[in-house]
């Protein structure tokens, strides 16, 4: 048999992308009140559960269990509670992360077992994923994540208050704001210039070609290259939460910073296919799992970036 795979829907992995790659996906638990809905995280009995039906299927070879990160949930802990019971047969990884890095964590260490890699280098390709990837976030307001004790409510009142636009970024599993701006379009681009930033690599010639002092879309957003083949793409998710055109618009204006310099697949929604074409970037577009639009609410976009070419050439 093979190594199994769990996440939970804090991964926003399609229904066919888990399917195609055999991945158990636990769904977060969203409660509702006449206020306002929460989340509650995964109980270690419930993972222990799903961890010894995946054990059993794996026929001992052992499990990879990738959840978001500790500091956004108890079920982390919960998980490495439960794991506990399987004497070093169930492996948690520690995202930090929500959404596509966790997402892709859980495919790459998928893709490794179907592979027949054993349960270690599984685990390390899982952790290899969420060690080199980042995610930036776009709210209309805070109040959800200010709840949830993601954000200070100072910060939250500042951002509520003013007419601003606020920007996030995911940092060691915490949010803090990156950028405020006025306008929703200015917004988003400085949404993509930070994008394009996280994507790309300005080599030492570029350096010393470009004396601007400029990155990201303005100057050559260039995605570091390699002769080795097997070099994995940055990959680029577009989260959204009910709002599937402003998706779209960040999407189009992501195109136009990366597409001039470099092999640029879109593949839409048709997340995790098994061949996909050669390409330095691909970009795909999901929704928000409802257990995360709880915290976002409406409106709010999440682009993360997986960029591992850096470690690949090192």
């Amino acid at each position: 048999m093979t190594v199994r795979v769990v996440t939970d829907s804090s991964s926003c992995l399609p229904v066919e992308s888990a399917r195609e790659w055999g991945i158990t996906v636990l769904p977060l638990h969203v409660v509702s009140s006449d206020d306002a809905s929460s989340t509650s995280g995964l109980t270690a009995l419930e993972l222990a559960a799903a961890y010894g039906r995946e054990m059993e299927r794996s026929d001992d070879d052992g499990v990879v269990a990738v959840h978001l990160g500790q500091k956004l949930s108890s079920t982390w802990s919960a998980a490495v509670a439960a794991s506990a019971v399987f004497e070093g047969k169930v492996r948690v990884i520690e995202t930090d992360s929500i959404g596509m890095p966790v997402g892709e964590a859980a495919m790459a260490a998928a893709r490794a077992a179907k592979d027949g890699e054993d349960l270690e280098e599984c685990a390390r390709r899982a952790s290899m994923i969420t060690g080199h990837s980042q995610l930036f976030l776009y709210l209309e307001r805070t109040d959800g994540l200010r709840r949830s004790g993601r954000m200070s409510t100072m910060s939250s009142l500042m951002s509520s208050a003013l007419p601003v636009k606020s920007l996030f970024s995911l940092h060691d599993g915490s949010f803090g704001v990156v950028a405020r701006t006025r306008t929703q379009a200015k917004a988003f681009t400085r949404l993509v210039n930070m994008v394009v930033d996280a994507a790309t690599v300005t080599t030492s010639a570029d350096d010393e070609d470009d004396s601007s002092g400029d990155s990201g879309a303005d100057a050559g957003s260039t995605v570091s290259r390699s002769s080795d083949a097997d070099l994995e793409p940055v990959r680029i998710c577009i989260h959204h939460s009910g709002a599937d055109d402003r998706a779209r618009l960040v999407g189009a204006g992501l195109k136009k910073a990366l597409e001039a310099d470099n092999a640029f697949l879109d593949l839409g929604k048709r997340w995790g296919i098994e061949e996909p074409p050669p390409a330095d970037v691909v970009l795909t577009q999901t929704e928000l799992s409802p257990a995360l639009a709880v915290h976002t609410g409406a409106g709010a976009i999440a682009v993360s970036v997986i960029n591992t070419r850096d470690a690949a050439e090192s």
